[in-house]
Order: C-alpha cells, then structure tokens, then sequence
C-alpha cells in the first residue's frame, strides 16, 4: 500500500467515526441553540452608563469597526446620507444599548489588550 492510499484511507475512516460521533438525531443548529440558550442564562445587559458613546473617544484611533445587531443596521438602512460639501457626506448612525456598550468594550480592550502592550514593548527597545 503507498503512502497516499494509506493517507486515504486514514481520511476516510477519520471521517466516518467523526460522523458518527455527531449522528445522534440532533442538528448542529439544534445544538448551538441549545448551547447559546445554556450559555445567555447568565449575560446581563448594559446599563445606560455602560453604553454612552463618547464621541471625542470614539474617533481617536486609525480604524472606526462597529458592530451592528440586525435591528440596528435596519434602522440605519433607512437613514440618509446628507451632502456637506463635494468631498463629505453626513451620516447618522443608530445603535441600540447592546450595540454601543459593544463598542466601548472593544475600545477598551483594544487599549488594554493591544496598545499598551506596544507601549510597553516600544519602551522595552528603547532600554
């Protein structure tokens, strides 16, 4: 036997226990929605002040990534896009109190989690 049918048949096999292991009448979806029921039990959701936008924080860094829930970007799919001048536009954004709270989050742990860390790293090579 070569080396590539061993390599098959390995593969097939590996992939006919995997299948059995996941046929016990339950769906994927089934599952995630069970774990995803199991797993919201305990999540409680922002306050008001956990959720107030700051716009002079919020246009500090290079990026701008905001993610948006269904209803939120459904909400904004409606709004107009007013024309400042020829090279700016103005846009709303709208944003319910689980998206903006995500947003401060991600700010947050960009700062802690990413920045200071080059900070810290930066000052390292300077030693």
């Amino acid at each position: 036997m070569s080396r590539h049918e061993s390599f098959a048949k390995k593969t097939k096999f590996g992939a006919d226990s995997t299948a059995k292991k996941f046929d016990n009448g339950e769906s994927w979806r089934e599952k995630r929605k069970q774990y995803l029921t199991e797993k919201s039990k305990d999540v409680k959701f922002p306050t008001a002040s956990e959720a107030k936008l700051e716009p002079k924080f919020m246009y500090d860094s290079e990026t701008f990534i905001v993610h948006l829930c269904f209803n939120c970007r459904q909400a904004n799919r409606k709004l107009e896009a007013v024309d400042i001048d020829d090279d700016h536009q103005k846009i709303e954004l709208v944003l319910c109190k689980i998206c903006r709270s995500n947003y401060n989050v991600q700010r947050r742990s960009k700062f802690f989690n990413h920045e200071l860390m080059i900070f810290k790293k930066s000052m390292e090579e300077d030693v």
